[in-house]
């Protein structure tokens, strides 16, 4: 999974919400804090905020546990606010659960419930979530294959910039896998999938290219 962290800081509020207010300064506080002591005071005020149901504060120490370099990694302990975060509707929290549940991480392994919270997530907007999706369809994780289907979500996340989404659609056009097959776009996808640094578009490129100069 490539790893993909909310903007924390600028964050949709309502003017007034002072709950929000206090969230985007206690983050601020906690990425320019120079002193353990401006540390703690940070986290202490994201954490009060987490304890009275902020969405944004329970999805942030999700992620301190989650990954573990602030506190002691604690994948249940995540889970759990995920969990609670993800109740409020938060969208970050939502795809976290679908990982948690995909790879077993501090609940059991359950790639239908992984799907099911991938899909929540994407119907809030989260690109990565229909990325995601596109790979359950293509393996039939959790859910029965469907290629077609595949392709659907993994052009969907294409066209939000996802490198991994552009190489797969430049993939299935290849193949023709969930889609007829046609070099002209697979060439286009896998060079979208390249600007982004995506070092395997470029061999599939060079194995289409005479093909495409042949039809030509």
């Amino acid at each position: 999974m490539k790893q993909k962290n909310e903007a924390y800081t600028q964050g949709n509020f309502v003017a007034g919400d002072n709950n929000q207010l206090q969230f985007l300064s206690a983050v601020r506080m906690f990425e320019t804090a120079i002193t353990d002591e401006e540390v703690n005071e940070a986290l202490k005020q994201i954490n009060e905020l987490a304890e009275n149901n902020n969405p944004k504060a329970l999805n942030f120490m999700g992620w301190l546990y989650y990954e573990g370099e602030i506190f002691q990694q604690d994948y249940k302990k995540a889970f759990t606010l995920f969990s609670q975060a993800a109740k409020l509707q938060n969208t970050e929290a939502l795809f976290m659960l679908g990982v948690m549940y995909n790879k077993g991480q501090g609940i059991d392994k359950d790639e239908a419930r992984g799907f099911h919270y991938f899909k929540l997530a994407a119907d809030k907007g989260d690109e990565y979530a229909l990325f995601n999706i596109g790979i359950h369809y293509y393996n039939g994780y959790g859910i029965k294959k469907d290629l077609q289907k595949a392709f659907k979500y993994f052009y969907l996340a294409a066209q939000q910039n996802i490198a991994n989404a552009q190489f797969n659609v430049g993939f299935l056009y290849h193949y023709g896998q969930g889609v007829e097959q046609n070099y002209e776009e697979a060439a286009l996808w896998y060079e979208k999938a390249i600007k982004q640094g995506k070092e395997e578009a470029a061999f599939k490129l060079a194995l289409i290219t005479p093909k495409l100069h042949k039809a030509r």
